[in-house]
């Protein structure tokens, strides 16, 4: 992986489950979030406060992060015969 902060992905996924990183590699069905994606991209390509930035990265990781355990418990369900 080529962008700066690569040691995120490398420390949470090690290097053989490496995710798709680039968001043009990644296809929205709805035309509504390719709408409300775009409006939100151009945004962050205008900010300028690094800190901004910063913490706004640090929610998307954290929000995938608790997706990831939601999608897991989901997942889980428990045998209703016993």
């Amino acid at each position: 992986m080529t962008n700066s902060w690569s040691f995120l992905f490398d420390e949470l996924y090690g290097d053989d489950d490496m995710p798709q990183t680039h968001p043009d590699d990644i296809k929205l069905d709805s035309h509504s979030k390719m709408f409300e994606y775009e409006k939100m991209s151009r945004s962050i390509d205008q900010c300028e406060d690094v800190d901004e930035l910063k913490i706004t990265l640090k929610t998307v990781l954290k929000l995938y992060m608790k997706y990831q355990e939601t999608t897991a418990k989901t997942l889980t369900i428990p045998n209703l015969d016993e």
